[in-house]
């Protein structure tokens, strides 16, 4: 992006502006009140073309309390209940960033060894988070951060 800080401040502030309009055009004053409101979700048919003139949108068209089967007629059409990953115990927390501590300090190239099971399908994701934390978009010269795993994963 090559426009100024205060560019994309009004840009923002114009996308609010656009985005309040069509709220109050539909009757609602929060973005929670949208939340499950199914019933303001329209298919534009002059878009149905070969590929799509068959599909029937009415399964994620339908509000989620309408649809048959519902196991539990009286569940959250949103988030209320608060998640707890267990980042504590992700194979970054507990093995990666430990060893790849000199290569995020000071870019001395580290290989990590690793054991890797199945659910460990998103491994490496904190470490890169911190990795462009510490660097941008430039990250890291190329074999700073060596893994070696071994197992299988997802």
């Amino acid at each position: 992006f090559k426009g100024m800080p205060d560019h994309v401040v009004n840009f923002m502030w114009m996308i609010g502006e656009e985005v309040r309009e069509h709220m109050a055009s539909v009757g609602v004053r929060t973005v929670n009140e949208l939340i499950g409101r199914t019933d303001l979700l329209k298919y534009d048919e002059s878009t149905r073309n070969e590929k799509t003139k068959g599909l029937d949108l009415t399964p994620i068209l339908t509000h989620a309390l309408d649809l048959k089967g519902l196991l539990n007629p009286k569940a959250e059409v949103r988030n209320t209940t608060k998640q707890d990953h267990e980042l504590e115990k992700h194979i970054d927390t507990t093995t990666l960033l430990p060893q790849a501590q000199p290569a995020l300090k000071s870019k001395t190239p580290v290989v990590i060894n690793a054991e890797i099971i199945n659910t460990q399908r998103s491994s490496a994701t904190i470490l890169s988070h911190e990795v462009s934390k510490a660097y941008g978009a430039e990250g890291l010269p190329d074999d700073t951060i060596t893994i070696n795993f071994t197992g299988s994963a997802g």
